[in-house]
């Protein structure tokens, strides 16, 4: 129940901006929300979090917030004499309400599953959905916006080879969005990861550099060193998501080897195998060919494939954006 709570507050955020709506939160309102969560963070209840993601829906009935005064030099040929003034503007809608969602989560201690974990995630099954990254970042499923891989501190000391290690890292989760063009998905046998770095992700998604050892590269030697899985989303094509695109928690998996290589571009990658544990409920997601992009929350609504519809325009042509109204009940 506080999983389903977390994601529907997430998206009241997230849907009240593709509407159409301004959100207009500033720093000051902000910081003083976060404090009252902190203060209320031992009390915390699944209801409370929803609240916590309310707070930037309440934000877009209209208030529009003062920009801090500058002090203006006067032209009137006096001199030394200067005269005070306000630059009133009109403050701008975010472009990522998923991530002024998330934030306000994150920052107010409301999120679940924030400790470093490997294995399953409670409340998380095998072929659970979800339309955007902030989502499984909220829920402790994959707690980044961007990286592919995430890592987290094993805790003690270890001995390999006769070198004791602390601090060690190892991968916690993997993200596969199809942008590594030298990845290998398949419904079966050993995947091929590549690691992370040297991809140019704001452009064309090409290799454009070698790949280092280094961060989560060299965590995934720890998982096959330690025997430790990784919890692996995939991202499939989906006409019916806000972001024309979904991911899917697709289970535990095994790192069991590792290759440096050259790939498509002729660039340096690290390629790892990946093999889903047995005993998991059958993958309802399909093996991933290169993708377009990395989805993100959309201003537009596509009001041809978006269900639940009972007027496509609220403001009827009198807004930039249509107000789209939508029962979900």
């Amino acid at each position: 129940m506080q999983c389903h709570l977390l994601r529907n507050a997430l998206f009241r955020a997230h849907i009240t901006q593709l509407s159409g709506f301004q959100a207009t939160v500033t720093e000051a309102e902000r910081v003083a929300k976060i404090k009252t969560g902190r203060a209320a963070a031992a009390g915390t209840t699944a209801p409370d979090v929803a609240a916590a993601a309310g707070h930037y829906n309440a934000a877009t009935e209209g208030k529009d917030q003062q920009r801090s005064s500058r002090v203006k030099s006067s032209k009137d040929g006096s001199k030394g004499s200067k005269q005070q003034g306000q630059d009133k503007k009109e403050p701008e809608p975010s472009q990522r309400p998923d991530r002024v969602a998330e934030s306000i989560i994150l920052e107010s201690g409301r999120a679940v599953n924030d400790r470093d974990s490997w294995g399953h995630v409670p409340g998380m099954r095998v072929n659970s959905k979800f339309e955007l990254r902030s989502e499984t970042s909220v829920l402790g499923l994959h707690k980044s916006p961007l990286a592919g891989i995430v890592t987290g501190e094993l805790p003690g000391q270890y001995v390999v080879n006769g070198k004791v290690y602390k601090n060690l890292k190892a991968a916690i989760s993997v993200c596969m969005s199809g942008i590594y063009e030298d990845d290998r998905d398949a419904d079966s046998g050993i995947i091929t990861l590549i690691g992370e770095g040297g991809n140019n992700l704001l452009g064309n998604k090409k290799q454009v550099a070698n790949q280092k050892l280094i961060k989560g590269n060299r965590a995934l030697l720890v998982n096959i060193a330690m025997g430790l899985p990784v919890r692996r989303l995939r991202r499939n094509d989906d006409k019916s998501s806000t972001t024309g695109s979904a991911l899917f928690y697709d289970g535990l998996y095994d790192v069991v080897s590792v290759a440096k290589t050259r790939g498509k571009e002729g660039l340096i990658v690290h390629a790892y195998g990946l093999k889903r544990r047995e005993g998991q409920e059958a993958s309802l997601s399909k093996p991933i060919v290169r993708f377009k992009g990395v989805g993100t929350a959309k201003r537009v609504v596509c009001t041809a494939t978006r269900e639940h519809i009972i007027c496509k325009d609220i403001s009827k042509g009198k807004e930039a954006l249509p107000v789209v109204v939508v029962n979900e009940v």
